[in-house]
């Protein structure tokens, strides 16, 4: 998408230069947006590549006044290959969290759920870079008209004749004036200061070539903010203009010469990211993750390899090579991309590259009032997937915009189909642990490995969405996840198409005289292994994969000791399931060995020499609930990206030197030991740890110092986080309130747990607002803090689950926070607040008039000393109430309930019991309309 580039044009997000020459537009779109006009308006903004159409309706869509004015916003960025489906579910998963599953949906029945969605409310949609201006006619009518002075804006390169029969407005975007143009490149190169004289010249010839055009100007000065400023040099980017510049193509000199001006460095940060889709977003934390794993980024003397990082963005920022598509509250880039228009110039110049396409129908940004969606992550869907050698044969099957057929033809995902095949029909899997089998497999797309792991990724999705790969229920691992099987439609699939000599799911004493020697991946059942003894496996020598499943009439316990000696190419080895209770020392000789799974097997120990596997990558022993300790030497197996085990339920302790496991992405629990070598501070250096970590035994930590060292705060890619003090200490701990106060982790959280902490108050880093992405918060048995947590500033807090705060009295306007803005609510986002087991609270003052705009669910239980419920009847989200265990509360809150609760379930309060008795309760003025009331469990009253 060309025109993203514009969304900063290289400078800061509000920065002045973004909108020079482009001031008289902005008032004159933003005086329409306000207009008089009630009935629903539509402008189109026309102009050609690099004008500044969308920094122009960006900084229209920021403006804090028109804001405040509309209901709904909604930024959609299309791409060539929307369509009218795909733009309106795009804009669906931007307005608001949706339940219900819309793949499967119609045209017709998405139109009908963004026109109820739309209803009665003051909206504004941007629809950007449309490249077919007939699609408005296929989606037009899917937005209401109430005459509450509703506008959409389109963005278009497109100039078409019947534009003023289409659209209410069109505003044409023009070249900058000379002067304009001087302006905005002297801040471009020179920031603050004049131009010197001696360049004026030289300045001016550039400026001519770049003929008023923005984005041809601010990338022309980003290239000589990076050169010296003398006369020769200058001169040099002068001829260099005019010998690659015709007038035809100005902007693709430029580009070239300052692509030719890019330091390899930056060529080599640039070129990873051309891999993602052309207005899919990174988080910053992820794009310095992807060089660092890369080896692109390394120490430079003082400074880490993440500040290295920082800085080479910044540098390819200011170059306009990178586009900050959206910052965070400091201003800073929070996410970003590359200029569509690099991806068109390095698509030009390697016209066969594999280019990873991810969904572009979900790239939205959205803000509804008091309901701002938490970033999103990656993966999640698939739009087109390009392979090379191929453009000319993709064909379209179920809006996915491939073939089968090509897919399997082609060699960058046969083999992962192809793997596929080895699974029995029982075999599950998460979308994780099959990607990670796959990349196991290697060479499936050399060098970089991140490529690896994004097409990898691509083809999962795709199978997902041709239903060759079939959801099959969830398992919970820290974070609930989705399981999978292959689908009967692979399977079909499969038998039209054969794998090949070197793929088998049988092998018994009939292939003893079968030549064996190219066979690569073999899949069994142990019913085979007891007939043959493992005599054929010994010779397969080039085996890359072998999957033994589990068999319950099996009686295999013990593998040959001398199994693996001549299995020296194995890269997958997965035995989960199975009676096995020991893993001979002979796997050592498996040095290519990445991936190895004993999950759910009867094993006992891991041998030490299996540390000398210096490739493993994944190790998975979860649900062995014999294995009490793993190898002393685990620290030698420096590639360890996933250490996947159930480690609070089996392990005593981590083994010594943990820390040495930089690589490490998944460890679901670390157990803090007392020793060196076992504390806190091994995680110091494990900066590339994601998903869920619990961290247990917090009691063994003695030291603040120690507990900082662990640096969670670099931990970007984490998500949950766990605190866990196992020992429950008898009085409070001043010790315990350092420790947490030290272990603030980075901004990027989204779920925090606490537990047993014997703290009297929680540190002041968990109500930072800047936590921006947090969703969950559980606080269970920290029994000494007199005071809950100021959370009400938290922007995107939903779920908020309090257990067994001993010392709390009351609920008051603490717990809300202070904010800076009267105008803003607390608790913005929150939908579920419980209260459980607060043996002393005995009332909850009051709630402000406008906060909790979004409660949906309130539960209070087991506060034996409760007395009083605050005003209620202004909470219009919420639907349900439940009060069990309280038995001092004596009424239901004046002023009753919001027309809006659907449920009302009382228990065990034996003061409320016949104050709420149909007709003749004192209280039942208060809950007659509430749809479903239930009293005690079994007596229920429906009120309606």
């Amino acid at each position: 998408m060309l025109d993203s580039i514009e969304d900063s044009l290289g400078f800061d997000w509000n920065h002045e230069s973004s909108m020079v020459g482009l001031r008289e537009d902005f008032l004159q779109i933003k005086d329409w947006l306000l207009g008089s006009a009630y009935h629903l308006e539509v402008m189109t903004i026309v102009g050609m590549t690099g004008t500044g159409k969308t920094t122009l309706t960006r900084n229209l869509f920021e403006h804090r006044a028109i804001d405040h004015i509309f209901k709904v916003h909604a930024w959609v960025s299309l791409s060539r290959t929307n369509n009218a489906q795909k733009i309106i579910k795009g804009i669906l998963d931007s307005l608001r969290p949706i339940e219900d599953e819309l793949d499967d949906k119609s045209i017709e029945q998405l139109a009908d759920i963004l026109y109820r969605s739309l209803k009665g409310k003051r909206y504004f949609i941007v629809l950007d870079d449309v490249w077919d201006i007939k699609v408005w006619d296929d989606i037009k009518r899917s937005f209401p008209n109430d005459n509450i002075k509703s506008r959409i804006i389109l963005t278009t390169r497109l100039f078409e004749m019947d534009l003023e029969d289409r659209f209410s407005k069109i505003h044409h975007m023009s070249l900058l004036t000379p002067k304009m143009s001087w302006t905005l490149f002297c801040i471009k190169v020179f920031g603050d200061e004049n131009c010197p004289q001696e360049l004026e010249y030289a300045a001016e010839i550039i400026l001519g070539n770049c003929g008023g055009i923005p984005l041809a100007i601010v990338v022309t000065g980003g290239l000589l903010s990076k050169v010296r400023r003398t006369r020769d040099d200058w001169q040099l980017i002068v001829r260099s203009i005019k010998a690659t510049t015709t007038s035809e193509e100005q902007l693709k000199g430029i580009l070239s010469l300052s692509y030719m001006y890019l330091p390899d460095h930056l060529r080599a940060c640039i070129r990873s990211m051309i891999i993602f889709a052309e207005d899919y977003e990174l988080s910053v934390p992820r794009i310095i993750r992807l060089w660092i794993d890369e080896g692109l980024v390394n120490q430079l003397g003082s400074k880490s390899p993440e500040e290295v990082a920082e800085e080479f963005l910044k540098d390819l920022i200011d170059r306009s090579f990178v586009v900050v598509c959206k910052p965070n509250r400091k201003g800073d880039a929070d996410f970003c991309s590359v200029f569509g228009i690099w991806k068109d110039f390095f698509m030009a110049k390697n016209p066969d590259i594999l280019q990873i396409l991810l969904s572009t129908s979900n790239r939205s940004t959205t803000v509804e009032r008091g309901t701002e969606n938490l970033p999103r992550g990656y993966g999640e869907g698939v739009s087109m997937i390009v392979m090379e050698g191929q453009k000319g044969e993709i064909k379209c099957k179920e809006n996915l915009g491939i073939s089968m057929d090509v897919l399997f033809n082609n060699r960058y995902t046969k083999d992962c189909i192809r793997y596929c095949s080895l699974f029995s029909s029982a075999y599950e899997f998460t979308k994780d642990i099959l990607v990670l089998q796959w990349i196991a497999q290697g060479g499936t797309i050399a060098g970089n490995s991140v490529f690896l792991e994004e097409a990898c990724i691509q083809c999962f999705d795709i199978l997902l969405k041709l239903k060759y790969i079939a959801p099959v229920g969830y398992v919970y691992d820290g974070l609930y996840k989705t399981k999978y099987k292959v689908g009967d439609e692979m399977n079909e699939f499969l038998q039209n198409h054969p794998v090949g000599s070197r793929v088998a799911k049988e092998l018994d004493s009939t292939h003893v005289n079968v030549n064996v020697s190219k066979l690569e991946h073999l899949s069994l059942s142990f019913k085979f292994i007891d007939q043959i003894n493992f005599g054929i496996i010994k010779k397969l020598s080039h085996l890359h994969t072998l999957i033994i499943h589990g068999c319950r009439s099996s009686v295999v316990k013990y593998l040959p000791s001398d199994l693996f000696l001549e299995l020296k190419a194995l890269r997958m080895l997965n035995f989960s399931g199975s009676h096995v209770n020991h893993l001979p020392s002979s796997i050592e000789n498996s040095k290519a060995l990445r991936f190895l799974d004993m999950s759910e097997t009867s094993i006992t120990y891991l041998p030490e020499k299996m540390c000398n596997l210096i490739n493993l990558q994944t190790l998975k022993l979860d649900k062995c609930k014999s294995l009490a300790q793993l190898p002393n030497r685990t620290k030698e197996l420096i590639n360890l990206r996933h250490l996947i085990l159930d480690v609070a339920g089996q392990l005593d302790s981590m083994p010594e030197g943990m820390g040495n496991l930089s690589e490490l992405r998944t460890l679901r629990t670390f157990l803090v030991g007392k020793e060196d070598g076992h504390n806190i501070n091994e995680l110091k250096h494990m900066n590339k740890l994601n998903g869920s970590l619990r961290i247990s035994n917090l009691e063994n930590v003695k030291s603040p110092v120690k507990a900082a060292d662990a640096s969670l705060c670099r931990k970007q890619d984490l998500k949950k986080i766990e605190f866990w003090w196992v020992d429950l200490r008898y009085e409070k701990n001043s010790i315990d309130e350092e420790i947490l106060a030290c272990l603030e982790p980075a901004l990027g959280i989204q779920e925090i747990e606490v537990r047993y902490y014997s703290g009297g108050s929680f540190p002041s880093w968990i109500s930072k607002p800047s936590f921006n992405e947090l969703v969950s918060i559980s606080l269970y048995e920290c029994r000494y803090c007199d005071n809950l947590p100021f959370l009400g500033q938290l922007p995107s807090l939903k779920v908020l689950s309090v257990d067994g705060m001993n010392e709390v009295l009351e609920i008051n306007n603490l717990f809300c926070g202070e904010q800076t803005d009267k105008n803003q609510p607390s608790f913005p986002m929150l939908e579920k607040l419980s209260f459980y087991a607060m043996p002393k609270l005995e009332k909850w003052t009051e709630i402000r008039i406008g906060d909790f705009p979004n409660l949906l669910d309130l539960s209070i239980e087991s506060c034996q000393k409760f007395k009083c419920l605050p005003f209620l009847s202004h909470l219009n989200s919420l639907k349900c109430v439940q009060l069990r265990y309280c038995p001092e509360l004596s009424c239901l809150p004046d002023g009753g309930f919001p027309s809006t609760l659907e449920t009302l379930m009382v228990e065990d309060c034996p003061k409320l019991e016949g104050r709420c008795s149909k007709d003749k309760g004192e209280d039942w003025c208060k809950i007659a309309h509430v749809p479903a009331v239930y009293i005690d469990a079994v007596v229920k009253v429906h009120a309606k």
